[in-house]
């Protein structure tokens, strides 16, 4: 109840200050974390994470060009802070918000849903989010997927390991880099180690598969992508989630088909991708992937239209 009369205040604070709710709110919040257990603390620090992304996304016009601060940081506005020191504190409160990880692992995401009635999109994914652990780790890594930029790479990072199986995966050296790359692939480290040690199969493919994702949005690697996904689905074939990875794969080939629809070696991407979506809703008609593939497929099939204009 605490935890939620806070969290309140951040609704009451929006009509209430006049100069800087925002800022308002994250002194507030931050002169309260002692007086919350380790669970409530945490959805704390994440929810002040996401206050300071918010303020510096929605004021970056101006902090972009603000000098490095020095000194007693509580003593000056936040909207002379510098892009530097927003960063800084965002990380560190999404640390804490990761830091109590036996303690998240033991609390029921249900018990919590009510502190987020008013948010949207919380329960997407709830039925991969059984303990707090998930949820939490999930929203963090949302965090650091948004702000990642294939401009982020590194020349000594060994990118092939991002590609691995899951068991191999969890394994690999990331390095210590703060980039929100790397903080994005650790957390997917830990919550797919957390979810192989627990045989939640259904957990571990969603987190393996998103993991997939995150490194082809950055990589664009195409065809290391479909081969990771093709493994995957191979390794969980009588899971109704390979129809999800189904889809993936068919979404893939039709966009490889529509950068090279001149080159051969594409021409048969259209024909397998409707076959294995097929294929997918043959062995899982009542699943979610099976009803993407059924979109695939009516997209496959649309007449296309094409004009050429000559030049006169």
């Amino acid at each position: 109840q605490l935890l939620k009369a806070i969290l309140y205040r951040q609704q009451i604070m929006r009509y209430t200050v006049e100069d800087d709710p925002q800022q308002a709110f994250i002194r507030y919040a931050e002169a309260q974390f002692e007086r919350l257990d380790e669970v409530p603390r945490a959805i704390l620090h994440e929810e002040v994470a996401k206050a300071y992304a918010d303020y510096l996304d929605e004021n970056s016009w101006t902090i972009n060009d603000n000098l490095s601060v020095d000194g007693d940081l509580s003593k000056v506005e936040m909207k002379y802070w510098d892009k530097g020191t927003f960063r800084r504190l965002i990380n560190q409160h999404y640390a804490e918000a990761l830091k109590p990880t036996e303690a998240l692992k033991k609390a029921s995401t249900k018990d919590y849903l009510s502190l987020y009635e008013s948010k949207n999109n919380v329960t997407d994914y709830i039925e991969y989010e059984p303990t707090m652990f998930e949820f939490m780790f999930h929203r963090v890594a949302k965090y650091y997927q948004e702000i990642s930029t294939a401009d982020d790479i590194q020349g000594d990072w060994n990118t092939e390991d991002w590609w691995l199986t899951d068991s191999e995966f969890v394994k690999a050296d990331l390095g210590t880099s703060d980039s929100p790359i790397i903080q994005c692939l650790s957390i997917f480290q830990q919550i797919i180690a957390y979810n192989i040690k627990n045989s939640k199969e259904d957990v571990l493919i969603f987190n393996d598969y998103k993991r997939l994702q995150f490194v082809n949005n950055i990589l664009n690697e195409s065809e290391k992508y479909m081969v990771a996904l093709e493994d995957l689905k191979a390794k969980h074939s009588q899971n109704e989630l390979s129809a999800e990875i189904t889809a993936l794969i068919a979404d893939q080939l039709i966009s490889d088909y529509n950068d090279n629809s001149d080159d051969s070696i594409y021409f048969d991407h259209l024909k397998n991708a409707k076959a294995m979506c097929e294929q997918a809703i043959a062995d899982f008609p009542k699943s979610s992937g099976a009803k993407k593939c059924e979109k695939i497929i009516s997209h496959i099939e649309e007449p296309q239209i094409h004009v050429e204009l000559n030049q006169v």
